[in-house]
């Protein structure tokens, strides 16, 4: 059955007894700032690390781990007094100043509280920089979470625009096409009520025409054919007099529908006027937005740029941070193992 996923939480560097060797460095670590380090490095990142859950009855649990037989609550109390047992400093100087030699060899090169304080301290103020510096990548990185959502909202809102102002320029030329077609409807009326003017007016010289011939024929020639061609004149000019009346009739209705229909078309081309005005105002009003949404949107992208290179020169110092942090747990390390190394040597006599 495979359990190295965890003895490797337990053993391995950044492990549980890593960090509870790291804590003991600390003189004002604790109970909770261990358990804070524990949740803060292997909750959700290692599925052998789990949250205890709360039941009734049982001893309070701090964190669990999944064994191979199953799941085990674990209580963090002390833990950090019993894994320190310090040595006392009187006695360690009577150790050194003993007369078996070999004692006094073993803890000739003690390391004191005193020795180990500073590198405590060093740690402590490495501790707080490196806090610091993820505080501040994290404020640095919702930053630049929450300016790329507003990128991407400006993006979508400069679409939506982009394609109003589409919708809102075939519109225009929909308006402009249909203007045109009612500009020719219009020429077409005018021609035809010209050439109906035209030809009433024909008709009326014509007639007046025929009137001034009957008018000039002599009183000689017409004697003999007064009576039968006066009455042929009288009804042709009747007959010609309701055609043309009647030509007339149709001729003004013509020109009254044409008026009608010109004013109408008229009410239509100012009303169309007005909405491409309207249509115009907004696409410029639309195109200053869009010129405003742009440069917010490269002013956004100049600060992302600006934040990840920030973010970046904070993981470096985050690193040389981490760097130095390790180089001192090594040193406290190797301390601790020159201390166990001359405890071992010390227990047989």
């Amino acid at each position: 059955m495979d359990v190295q996923a965890c003895i490797d939480l337990i053993e391995k560097p950044m492990g549980i007894m890593s960090i509870l060797e790291e804590e003991c460095m600390f003189p004002k670590a604790s109970d909770a700032t261990f358990k804070t380090k524990l949740y803060d490095n292997h909750l959700g990142k290692s599925n052998k690390f789990q949250k205890p859950r709360l039941i009734k009855g049982k001893p309070e649990a701090h964190f669990a781990l999944a064994h191979y037989a199953g799941t085990v609550d674990y209580n963090t109390s002390n833990w950090l007094v019993k894994n320190k047992d310090p040595l006392n400093e009187t006695v360690v100087g009577m150790y050194q100043k003993s007369a078996m030699k070999l004692l006094a060899i073993l803890f000739a090169n003690y390391a004191s509280a005193d020795s180990g304080k500073e590198l405590m301290e060093r740690l402590e103020d490495e501790e707080e920089i490196n806090a610091e510096l993820t505080a501040k990548n994290r404020k640095l990185e919702d930053e630049c979470s929450e300016l790329k959502k507003d990128i991407d909202d400006l993006e979508l809102t400069l679409a939506k625009v982009e394609k109003e102002k589409h919708a809102a320029e075939n519109k225009v030329k929909n308006l402009i096409e249909e203007m045109a077609a009612m500009d020719e409807i219009i020429a077409k009326l005018t021609k035809e009520k010209k050439a109906l003017q035209e030809a009433h007016q024909q008709t009326l010289d014509d007639l007046q025409s025929e009137e001034d011939k009957v008018n000039n024929l002599t009183k000689a020639k017409l004697e003999q054919q007064v009576d039968d061609q006066e009455k042929k004149v009288r009804m042709d000019l009747e007959r010609a007099k309701r055609k043309l009346e009647g030509n007339l009739k149709l001729s003004q209705e013509s020109v009254m529908d044409l008026e009608n229909d010109k004013q109408q078309l008229e009410e239509r081309l100012k009303k169309k006027d007005f909405e491409i005005n309207n249509l115009i105002c907004r696409i410029e009003d639309e195109q200053a937005i869009i010129i405003q949404l742009q440069k917010r949107l490269k002013e956004l992208q100049a600060r992302v740029e600006e934040l990840e290179e920030e973010l970046e020169a904070e993981r470096t110092a985050r690193a040389k941070v981490e760097k130095q942090r390790v180089d001192l747990a090594r040193e406290l390390e190797e301390i601790s193992e020159r201390l166990e190394a001359g405890g071992g040597h010390c227990g047989p006599d």
